[in-house]
Formats: C-alpha cells, structure tokens, sequence
C-alpha cells in the first residue's frame, strides 16, 4: 500500500525540498566564501589585509552553520506540528467531549463538584470526571463521599477535569 506524501516532501523525514534546496545553498555559498577568503589571505603578506580576508572567512562559515540550523529548526518545527497534530488527535478519540469550546469552565472545584459529577477511584490519587476512559469499570467513589480534600487530589491529564 503506497502512502502519498505531502507535497515537496522528501521521504518519511521532516524536510522538504525547499529545506534541502536551503540547506544546500547556504553550505555553498558558505564553502565558495572560505575558499575565495584562503585564496584571497594567502596572496597577501600584509597584516591588515589578511585580516580582511580572514572577516570574509568568518562571514562564509557563520552563513553555512546559519543554513544548518535553519535547516534543522524547519525539521524541528514539522516535527512539533505533526506531535500536536496526533496528540490532538488521540485525546479526541479517548475522549470526543474534551474538544468542545467551553467544555472546561473555569468555576473552582467546589463549585463545579456540584454541577458535574467527579470521581475518585478506591484509594486513587487522581480526580477523573465521571466519564473518564481511564476509571472505566473500576470501583469509584464519587468526590462527595471522598474522605480527603478534593483539592488536594492530582488532575486526570485524559479526561482533565
């Protein structure tokens, strides 16, 4: 089964042939500046003027590593993107309800407890909403009947409530 890539993809890997064609342009550049700075510095017994060419030589190689961190940085980015991307994407098939805008009210604890129904698996240390895939046919108790403060207990990172 062939998957298609994205356009201007290359491979199964972060870049794209702009990032490449990037890359390989500043490298260049870079590689063409220090040679023409070696040739210019070592036609020349002056001081000063080898100092010239030596700031040409430093231009070219910071412009090279420059093209090499972009190029990384463009791969680091599609990489956080498509990290997000699945991410969202997983916490939306365990739970459908945690996408919809507003489902996350922003009343403190108490208050919410009354309104929702918030529970605690038998001597659990997390607060899960009653729907939670994670307590899922487990023994709870709900929040009311909680011996402990509420407030004290760590928030479920599935269901979040």
């Amino acid at each position: 089964m062939a998957t298609t890539l994205p356009e201007g993809q290359i491979g199964d890997g972060p870049w794209t042939l702009r990032n490449v064609a990037h890359l390989g342009t500043c490298s260049l550049v870079g590689v063409v500046t220090l040679l023409v700075s070696w040739y210019g510095a070592a036609d020349t017994g002056s001081w000063s003027r080898q100092m010239l060419w030596l700031a040409i030589g430093v231009s070219g190689t910071l412009l090279a590593a420059l093209g090499c961190v972009a190029w990384l940085l463009g791969a680091l980015r599609r990489v956080r993107n498509e990290s997000r991307a699945l991410v969202g994407s997983f916490s939306q098939r365990i739970n459908p309800e945690s996408s919809k805008a507003g489902s996350r009210p922003s009343r403190p604890l108490g208050e919410r407890a009354a309104a929702e129904s918030f529970v605690v698996g038998a001597g659990g240390r997390y607060l899960h909403r009653s729907d939670c895939p994670l307590v899922r046919g487990k023994p709870l108790l709900p929040v009311s009947q909680y011996q402990g403060e509420p407030e004290l207990l760590g928030r479920c990172g599935v269901c979040q409530p």
